[in-house]
Formats: structure tokens, C-alpha cells, sequence
């Protein structure tokens, strides 16, 4: 599996290219899809032509919308102002909503994890023109994800700020996988801000789709409590499946404010539960606390507990079909040297059974240099029915391994084209300390050739990646990074980016140790500016931070 990713940090460029699973603090991500809305044409609610620049994921090349709350509900505006839009005339100020589908999604080579949306917005007055400095509106954007075979897979949302035009990031958390075994659409909804004055029609300008080096969470720690026994409060012989963390095989529970307060339920219909005799539906309250949990390997970001739960009788039966009750579950992590160190809460839905996420936001970190307990607490739901116990069928702790990049420096550097201003030693690429070398374009044969490209070589036959940091003096600008091929004796293409204009730009990827490192360590890579657009001055020119590998 490989992905790319990119964002913003500081100023310049910094592409960071990471094995999978190499986990950074900052999330970052890689445009894997995209698309300006340049020379879509209009017929109706249909934009056709709507070209994509496909880089992992690839689309159809039209989007139909529809309107779901009609309000000045029209077609596609084809004015002046909205070429090179996705507006529908359709008031969402005044409540209004619209929804339109990107289909055909499909990966084009090994799986995706999808982490964002950037969604590129102006808002346009009923006749379609842009609307006048100084009003400014706000739009609620959705993006569902739907597969052709399993279903609705999650949804990102994002208020975008209040303004004219803009750009705003639906985040998916968690980060969700996209299979090359199945198609998917890409459902955008626009609706009312909660907060903005009434009165726009909002339409999209560009969207971004972006991967992410944050796997899809994975299960540390699950038990269902098959074979637990139970005595008084306490449940013992709990087998936990452990692949990250590990923790005590029993479970005590504490009645915090009692009403049926009884011990732990051990009928037959309790069995496999940890199901407690109070009554949090009729006002009691109790917590259980899962002791001893430790890391088992390399650091963990917790992100959510998943809680299987059924509702019992006050005899410890189940609840009949129809008896449909509710519980909010609050977790809480204790560090044991730390203290409080994440804290959530999730209401189950009002039924019998199900299983609710309680998600961690942001992940909560967890070390091997201490142990935690987790406190699960039963109380009422606001909104359910009163009247019944709540059992624990499952649990489920879901996160990743997380860890410090380990860097690599060059050895040797190479201004292969290009005029150097200044800087340019190697001692200059070597940390992100704003310390840089500094380009103007040299002399090239044809366009196609890079007219600044420099090449650095080191010795570890660790390394997984390559991070490099640079920013450009012009928009107008493009970047490519390449790994030198041993075994074929040739460079290759990791990515091509348009460079940007004084603001940093993550982008990681995996390189091919088997490829990339040759068998005495050496490895190699080659990274070249080119104009690719208008730029606001010449000779323009390229700053060049740090280039280093990671392992």
C-alpha cells in the first residue's frame, strides 16, 4: 500500500516522502484528485467536461445536482462570474440545500486512505454575479463517501468561514480506506451556515481530495467477555485479543449514584456481558475502570473505544423487542504518572442493543513509559425512555502506532542546473532553520528540462523516505522529486507538484527501499523547478531549506 499527502506549515515548501505508516505529529497530506472547474460546460443541474487531474483515484468526468430543500431553486448558474464554478442556483442563505454526486470514483492503483476535502468556494447573488465587497456569507459543506458494494462508508463536514471566497477542509476522522476492489461516489451537500447572514447561493470553485499518512485505525485492544465470571461487582477472566496494548483480565464496578444497586448480573441472557444491577435509567449511575493497560510495542494514538451495550431487565433479562432504551457512555483515560490525559462521551441510540463509538478528539497519545486505566461510565440518557441496566458486550480500543521520523542527512550535494545566489554548501540543507540555498533558473535545451535541479546522495539502508523544504518567490512554478532506480540505473518520479507561492507544502510518499536503497546503502535523489505558468517575475527563484531522508 502507498499514499501521498500534502499541507501547510511555515513558509515554503516541504515535501516529505514516508514509508507507510511513519507517523509525523502534523497530519499531511497528498492531492490524489482534483479538479478548478476549468472549461466544465452546463446543461440544466449537469456540469460535463469537468476535467480531473487524477493522481491515485480517478472520476467521472460530469456532476449532476439536485436540489433537496428547494429554495430559489434554478439550474446551474453559466454566467460570467460563475465560470469555472459549480454553482447552483439555489439560495442555501435563505435555507436552501443542494447536493451533487462525483462519480465513478475508483483508485487506479494500490488502496487510498482518504483524510480530506479542500473545497474551494465563492458565494454569487441570485442572478449569478459574484457577490459585492463587504457581503459576506457562509456555507456548510458535507462530503459523503458511498462504495458500490459496502455502502455509506462516513461523512466529513466543514463550515466554511464567513466571507466572499475561500477554501475550507472537510476532514474524515478517522481517515477512511479506499479499495481498488470497489467504486465509490463522492456525495458534496451545501447547505445553511449556522451562524452567517441569511441570503447566498454558494458555489464551489475547486476541490482538493486529499490522502493521508494516518492509517485507518486498526484494533489495540478487544474483548468480548466470552467465559467471563463474575463475582459480586467484579468480572475476572476476561480475555482481552491484544495487538498494541494489554490490560488486567478483571473489571470492578462502582455504583456512583445508586438505584438498583445490586452486583454484576450472571443470568443466562448476562452472559458475555459485564452487565451491572443499577437502574441508569431510572437515575443510577455507575463506572467500571479497565486497569493495567500498557503499551506493548511502539507508542499509541488512541482514537476511539467502540462499546458493544444491551439493555437488561431489573431481573437481568434482555429488554423485549420494542422495550428500547438509551445510556451515555463517558470514558476517561488516566495516565499513572500523567493523570487525566483524554476524556469523551458518546449517548448509544435509543434500541436494545447496538454499539456506540466513543471518539477521541484529538487521539490521545499512550506510552510504554507508564500504564493507564480507563474509567467506563452508565448514565442516563437525555433523551430515552427511563427505566433499565445497561450491559457491556464488547469492547474495542481503536487507534495506531505512533513514533518520532528519524532523519538522514545528505553527503554530498550536486547544483546539477541552476545559478546559485547564495547559500548552497551542504551544511545549508541540512535543517529546516530557515538557513537556506538560494536559485535563479539556468540555462535548459527545451522546456521539459528543469532549469534549477539539484541532486543529493547519502549512505543508510534505512532510509524509507525523503523530506525536502523549499519555497519559490512566484506562483507559476511546478517541483519534481525523484529517487534514483539502482537497478535500473535511472531516476524515478515520486511526484509532481505545482510549486506554491511562499507557504509550506507537505507532501509524503513512500519510496521503494528494494528500488531506491542500493545494496551498499547508497541512495539518491534528484528534485527540479520548472515554470509551468504565469509568474510575477524572472529570473524567478527557489529557496531550498533542508533535503534529507527518513527512516
Amino acid at each position: 500500500m502507498s499514499f501521498n499527502f500534502v499541507n501547510t506549515r511555515k513558509l515554503g515548501a516541504l515535501f516529505v516522502i514516508l514509508a507507510l505508516f511513519s507517523f509525523s505529529a502534523s497530519l499531511s497530506a497528498q492531492v490524489i484528485l482534483s479538479t478548478d472547474f476549468a472549461g466544465r460546460t452546463v446543461s440544466g443541474l449537469t456540469a460535463s467536461n469537468v476535467v480531473w487531474m487524477e493522481n491515485g483515484l480517478a472520476a467521472d468526468n460530469s456532476m449532476t445536482a439536485e436540489h433537496v430543500i428547494p429554495n430559489s431553486s434554478g439550474d446551474l448558474f453559466d454566467t460570467a462570474d460563475t465560470q469555472g464554478h459549480f454553482a447552483v442556483d439555489n439560495n442555501v442563505g435563505n435555507g436552501g440545500s443542494w447536493a451533487a454526486d462525483i462519480t465513478g470514483v475508483s483508485v487506479t492503483g494500490t488502496d487510498i486512505i482518504l483524510g480530506s476535502v479542500d473545497i474551494g468556494w465563492s458565494h454569487f447573488s441570485n442572478v449569478g454575479e459574484f457577490q459585492q465587497p463587504g457581503v459576506n456569507r457562509g456555507t456548510t459543506y458535507s462530503v459523503t463517501v458511498t462504495g458500490s458494494t459496502s455502502g455509506e462508508i462516513a461523512t466529513a463536514t466543514v463550515d466554511t468561514e464567513i466571507g466572499s471566497t475561500g477554501t475550507s477542509t472537510a476532514e474524515f476522522i478517522p481517515t477512511i480506506l479506499l479499495s481498488a476492489s470497489e467504486a465509490y461516489t463522492f456525495t458534496i451537500t451545501a447547505s445553511r451556515h449556522p451562524t452567517a447572514p441569511a441570503g447566498s447561493n454558494s458555489g464551489i470553485s475547486s476541490l482538493d481530495f486529499n490522502a493521508s499518512t494516518v492509517p485507518p485505525p486498526v484494533v489495540l485492544l478487544a474483548t468480548d467477555f466470552t467465559g467471563r465470571t463474575v463475582a459480586g461487582l467484579t468480572a475476572s477472566n476476561i480475555a482481552w485479543m491484544e495487538s498494541g496494548l494489554s490490560a488486567d483480565t478483571s473489571m470492578t464496578a462502582v455504583h456512583v449514584v445508586t438505584d438498583s444497586s445490586g452486583d454484576l448480573f450472571d443470568t443466562p441472557d448476562a452472559q458475555g456481558h459485564f452487565a451491572v444491577d443499577s437502574n441508569v435509567g431510572n437515575g443510577g449511575i455507575w463506572e467500571a475502570d479497565v486497569t493495567g493497560v500498557s503499551v506493548t510495542g511502539a507508542d499509541i494514538a488512541l482514537e476511539s473505544i467502540d462499546i458493544g451495550w444491551r439493555h437488561f431487565s431489573n431481573t437481568g433479562d434482555f429488554q423485549p423487542d420494542g422495550v428500547n432504551r438509551g445510556t451515555t457512555f463517558a470514558v476517561t483515560v488516566t495516565g499513572s504518572t500523567s493523570g487525566v490525559i483524554g476524556s469523551t462521551i458518546v449517548d448509544t441510540v435509543v434500541f436494545t442493543d447496538g454499539t456506540a463509538s466513543a471518539v477521541f478528539i484529538p487521539a490521545v497519545v499512550l506510552t510504554s513509559s507508564e500504564t493507564y486505566s480507563v474509567t467506563i461510565n452508565a448514565s442516563a440518557h437525555p433523551t430515552a425512555p427511563a427505566g433499565s441496566n445497561t450491559g457491556i458486550s464488547s469492547l474495542e480500543f481503536n487507534g495506531n502506532a505512533t513514533g518520532p521520523t528519524t532523519e538522514i542527512p545528505p553527503t554530498n550535494f550536486l547544483l546539477f542546473r541552476g545559478i546559485n545566489i547564495s547559500g548552497a554548501t551542504l551544511s545549508d540543507f541540512l535543517n529546516s532553520d530557515d538557513t537556506s540555498g538560494n536559485f535563479n533558473p539556468g540555462f535548459t535545451i527545451n522546456n521539459t528540462e528543469a532549469p534549477v535541479w539539484l541532486i543529493f546522495d547519502a549512505t543508510d539502508a534505512s532510509a524509507t523516505g525523503i523530506r525536502v523544504e523549499s519555497n519559490a518567490g512566484t506562483p507559476g512554478l511546478a517541483y519534481t522529486v525523484e529517487a534514483f532506480n539502482w537497478a535500473a540505473n535511472d531516476y524515478d518520479v515520486i511526484d509532481v507538484q505545482n510549486e506554491s507561492f511562499n507557504t509550506d507544502q507537505v507532501v509524503q510518499f513512500p519510496i521503494v527501499p528494494a528500488d531506491h536503497v542500493d545494496t551498499g546503502g547508497e541512495i539518491r535523489t534528484r528534485v527540479g523547478w520548472r515554470q509551468v505558468g504565469f509568474t510575477i517575475n524572472f529570473p524567478w527563484e527557489v529557496r531550498v531549506d533542508q533535503v534529507v531522508w527518513v527512516q
